[in-house]
């Protein structure tokens, strides 16, 4: 390679292998996953007390009453290769350390939980009340507490 002007060749080569190791950092990929049933144990009270429950169309009787709730349950770890210098600019920070900090390489791991199967529909009744719904979410809880409150109806209404 001719040296036309003094060390440019050189200089060029170290700048395009500074940014190539700036750069370096690998997209995200799924290191494991695993499937398993977890359980919530529901508890749930009616406001007053003694509210027929009803659980997605099921009648389980007069609250209250405490029940184990099992539903799906995914765990993934994922995972890349990422270094010093990467984050330093992610975080904003760019500046002449970025370039020697690359050259340290560590592995980023993120863990995520998913949860299938886990919505649920409550209902409680009572005569002379109106009905009292709810719509549920679990997701890994040991326990929950469901309070539904019945309101009275008016006379013009029972």
């Amino acid at each position: 390679m001719p040296r036309a002007r003094g060390g440019r060749p050189l200089v060029a080569a170290l700048a395009l292998a500074g940014a190539a190791l700036a750069g370096c950092q690998s997209q995200w990929y799924l290191q494991y996953e695993t499937h398993d049933l977890v359980t919530t144990n529901v508890t749930v009270r009616t406001e007053p007390p003694g509210g027929r429950v009803s659980w997605n169309g099921v009648d389980l009787g007069p609250a209250p009453l405490r029940m184990p709730v099992e539903y799906h349950h995914t765990e993934q770890l994922w995972s890349r290769q990422s270094n010093v210098g990467a984050r330093m600019r992610e975080d904003g920070s760019l500046n002449p350390l970025s370039v020697p900090a690359s050259l340290i390489h560590e592995t980023e791991d993120r863990r995520r939980h998913v949860y299938g199967g886990n919505r649920f529909e409550v209902v409680a009744s009572k005569a002379g009340h109106a009905d009292a719904y709810r719509e549920i979410v679990l997701e890994g809880e040991d326990e929950v507490e469901i309070v539904l409150a019945l309101r009275p109806l008016d006379a013009a209404q029972r």
